[in-house]
Formats: structure tokens, C-alpha cells, sequence
């Protein structure tokens, strides 16, 4: 009895590159479809990281503005009352917001509300300072968007009525506030302060003072495309 023992047969050179090219082509279709969402999501994801920060930043903004009035906001690397419309000239890279509390840590009064003990009302002592800081020197722009950095600066005495800043106090606060300050958030391509006055009927002929900011964020995604968004908001303020 005899058997007989059949060989293996193994792949040709031919249907392994028929596989190969199969396979490489398959995997570009995947790469095709799968690259659209994988962009999609690293832009959702920097912008997310963008903006939230500055979102953050300007809801404290708000709040710093809200609790002082208008006579204690000023603009400017060399202070000046904001203008009354939002727009080029509103333009700004520093301000200055005098509020009624005590940023001296003495005694545990660190973020104290201040009174007036003859009148009840605020005592206004101390300046918030928002300032714009170039990573590379030059003015804040879609090209070179800038850091945006909090701090805070007592003077040591108490008034009724707030008061603009001087040149001489703020100075050396913006040249430290990138290393005394809070950074708040990147790549702020746009800051802008406004000041005017809304008629209020009904309101014993007094005005309503209204403070508007705009502000505007770039991000920039990982192929490297940038996106733009701005913020605007107003907030009322007293006037004295």
C-alpha cells in the first residue's frame, strides 16, 4: 500500500503584492475618513483650552468692574477715562479699577469690604490691575496674541469716592505684573474698555452708567489653523 504526501503550497510574489497594495490602499480610505474628525476634534480641543481661561477672565472682569464705579475705572499704560464707544480707540492693554477692599494681609483683612464709618458707604483703597504682556514684544494682534495677567495693588488709604490711578502707581505695577500677577489666559488678540451712559426713564432723570468690554481669543489647533472669538458684555457700575 502506497500513500502520497502533497506539498504545501506557499504565496506567490505576485499575490503578495496584490495583498500589499490591497491592504495600503485600505488603510488610506481609513486614514481618509478618520482624518477629518480627528482634525475636527484637536480644533474643538484647543479652543476649548482657549477660550474657557478666557471666559473665566472675563467673568472676573465683570465682577471687579461691578463693584466700583466710574469715576475709579481708568485705561491705558498711562491712564485715561475710557472712551464712550466700543472700537479702535478702545483699544487698551492695561486697566485700572479702584474697588472698596483692603488687599494688605494685616491682621487677616486680606480681601476685606471696606466702609466709610461716617457714611456707611464704600471706602475705596485699593486697584485691580488687568494688563495685556507680549511673549514677544510689540503690540497685541492676530499675529501676536498676548498673556493676560491679574494683580492687585493698595494704596493704603481709604476714600468715599474712588479715584482714577496715577501714572506713577501704575507704572510699576505693569512692569511687575508678569511676575507678581495671576495669569489669567493666553493668546488674547483684542481688549477694549468702553464707558457710556444709558438713559433710564422713570429713574429721577439719572442716567445709568455702563461700562462695555470686548474682548477676543485666538486658538490654534495642531495643523496649526487658528480660530477667532470674541467676547462682548456690559456691566452697570455706580456713578460717584
Amino acid at each position: 500500500m502506497s500513500s502520497t504526501r502533497r506539498g504545501s503550497r506557499g504565496f506567490t510574489l505576485a499575490e503578495m503584492t496584490v495583498a500589499a497594495v490591497m491592504a495600503a490602499l485600505l488603510i488610506a480610505m481609513m486614514y481618509g475618513a478618520v482624518l477629518p474628525m480627528l482634525n475636527l476634534s484637536s480644533a474643538g480641543s484647543s479652543k476649548v483650552d482657549t477660550l474657557g481661561p478666557a471666559t473665566t477672565a472675563l467673568t472676573q472682569l465683570e465682577a471687579d468692574i461691578r463693584i466700583s464705579t466710574t469715576n475709579g475705572i481708568t485705561v491705558g499704560a498711562t491712564p485715561a477715562t475710557p472712551v464712550p464707544t466700543l472700537g479702535t480707540t478702545a483699544e487698551t492693554n492695561a486697566i485700572a479699577i479702584e474697588v472698596p477692599e483692603q488687599f494688605v494681609n494685616i491682621n487677616d483683612n486680606y480681601g476685606q469690604m471696606l466702609y466709610d464709618q461716617n457714611s456707611g458707604l464704600s471706602a475705596f483703597r485699593s486697584y485691580v490691575v488687568w494688563a495685556l504682556v507680549s511673549e514677544v514684544g510689540g503690540s497685541c494682534d492676530l499675529t501676536h496674541p498676548c498673556d493676560l495677567y491679574r494683580t492687585t495693588w493698595d494704596s493704603g488709604t481709604a476714600n468715599p469716592s474712588a479715584a482714577p490711578i496715577t501714572s506713577t502707581q501704575l507704572a510699576p505695577i505693569l512692569t511687575s505684573i508678569a511676575t507678581s500677577g495671576r495669569l489669567m489666559s493666553r493668546n488674547i488678540t483684542s481688549l477694549e474698555v468702553a464707558n457710556q451712559t444709558i438713559p433710564c426713564a422713570g429713574c429721577f432723570a439719572f442716567a445709568r452708567p455702563e461700562v462695555d468690554i470686548e474682548m477676543a481669543a485666538q486658538s490654534r489647533d495642531q495643523m496649526n489653523k487658528t480660530s477667532q472669538t470674541s467676547y462682548q458684555t456690559q456691566v452697570f457700575a455706580r456713578n460717584n
